[in-house]
């Protein structure tokens, strides 16, 4: 598989969107790309960013990715194309103004320049409007692409300047497929296909020793809270925080936690989407069998309230804490 088919079968809309606009030569001069992380919104703004420079494009091919443009552009050294990405926590101003001096030369080896801005959403408000008004008037010669995971956190001024185009979530099953390409098997790869849509980020998780130990202490988990044990509340206290012991981690456990019920939820609805957790299939089905839609709705929203209470810097063990004995609360007014 071409890397142009392989881009469309990731993102047909967006790579519909952008061919047809390059091939009736009406391509925006600012686009911004929005979506998960991973997703695949570096390799198409590559892809597009080589679709202006290839020496061997084709009618079918806009990207033949060996001509010695497409692999400057790759390595990025292509005096033409411009990256910025944060330094630190944002980007910061000066980076700006470095940028802002390729607007006002003409290209080095063509008339055409393009920048495309990571982590756009990281850039400062300052920064953000010192590049307005290269937006505003902009070069018929200068593409932006915009980069970002929060389309929101874009000041509204360069949103309205700019076409949105945003990247879809990836289907599990092509997700999972990739996975399993690169050794990961298909239990392992729907579990870490639920937390991160990057293959590469998904590899590294599937075989990293933390994560199938954080596993094991989310099933274990999950057996005193079907149970409504109150031993949940000391293995809390006795083995869940001296594995998860930063905030991020702690986020983890909640997501694998959540991927349980909701499996248990898809269960209930007879739904036909595959299980989240094949190796805890039988348990699942015994408890969606035996408990009410409504509770475990209830447990789902207990589980993302516990998310929440973490961004807002609730401490990790009493947020831990608070969650296990709501679940047991609930078992005692009723249900399962």
């Amino acid at each position: 598989m071409n890397i142009q088919t392989e881009y469309v079968t990731k993102q047909p809309v967006v790579m519909r969107i952008l061919s047809q606009s390059m091939a009736e030569n009406r391509l925006g001069h600012a686009y911004i790309f929005e979506g998960p992380r991973g997703i695949g919104k570096r390799d198409v703004a590559l892809w597009l960013t080589k679709a202006q420079f290839c020496l061997q494009a084709t009618s079918d091919q806009a990207v033949c990715d060996a001509c010695m443009n497409c692999r400057r552009i790759a390595e990025r050294n292509h005096p033409d194309v411009h990256f910025v990405a944060p330094e630190g926590a944002s980007i910061k101003t000066h980076q700006i103004k470095e940028l802002k001096q390729t607007f006002v030369k003409r290209g080095m080896e063509s008339d055409k320049k393009i920048i495309i801005i990571d982590e756009a959403e990281k850039m400062t408000a300052k920064s953000a409007n010192s590049l307005l008004k290269f937006i505003e008037e902009p070069d018929a010669d200068v593409l932006i692409l915009f980069l970002t995971t929060a389309v929101q956190r874009l000041l509204p001024t360069i949103q309205s300047r700019c076409q949105l185009l945003k990247f879809q979530p990836l289907a599990t099953s092509v997700l999972v497929k990739e996975l399993e390409a690169n050794g990961v098997s298909e239990a392992r790869g729907r579990v870490v296909a639920h937390l991160t849509q990057s293959v590469t980020e998904a590899v590294a998780m599937a075989t990293d020793e933390w994560f199938a130990e954080a596993r094991k202490h989310v099933v274990q988990l999950y057996g005193y809270l079907r149970m409504a044990d109150p031993m949940a509340f000391i293995f809390i206290q006795t083995d869940w925080m001296s594995h998860f012991k930063e905030k991020q981690q702690v986020q983890t456990g909640l997501d694998l936690l959540l991927a349980l019920y909701e499996d248990k939820l898809h269960v209930q609805l007879m739904s036909e989407q595959p299980l989240i957790c094949m190796q805890q299939a039988k348990m699942i089905q015994q408890d969606a069998l035996q408990g009410k839609v409504t509770n475990t709705t209830n447990e789902i929203t207990h589980i993302l309230t516990a998310k929440k209470r973490l961004e807002a810097n609730v401490g990790a063990q009493l947020t831990m804490e608070e969650l296990v004995l709501t679940f047991i609360a609930q078992s005692d007014q009723g249900g399962n």
